[in-house]
């Protein structure tokens, strides 16, 4: 699901939050900054259809160096739509919704 949709649908549908069931379920994959489709287990019981991304709001830090060219960090590294997800969450509250 976009993460810019998740705080507005929570709102449309007078939820009170939500309920991210992972944030860094890589146990499938051998590392999910190359592989999306980190939730394989899931693909059985989603009639087939491919879950890129689940279960994968961050990075491991220590991988930073050779999938990015940048230095490695010291702790987990969020994921490009966790961003969208905080702006959204944000706008929702600002405009009063």
């Amino acid at each position: 699901m976009d993460p810019v949709m998740v705080p507005w649908i929570t709102w449309r549908y007078g939820m009170q939050g939500i309920l991210y069931w992972d944030m860094k379920h890589w146990s499938e994959v051998k590392s999910p900054w190359t592989d999306a489709v980190t939730f394989m287990s899931g693909y059985f019981c989603s009639e087939g259809r491919v879950l890129n991304g689940e279960g994968s709001l961050i990075y491991p830090g220590s991988e930073t160096r050779q999938n990015t060219g940048q230095a490695n960090v010291d702790g987990p590294v969020p994921r490009f739509g966790s961003s969208y997800f905080a702006k959204a969450s944000k706008t929702t509250s600002i405009c009063g919704c």
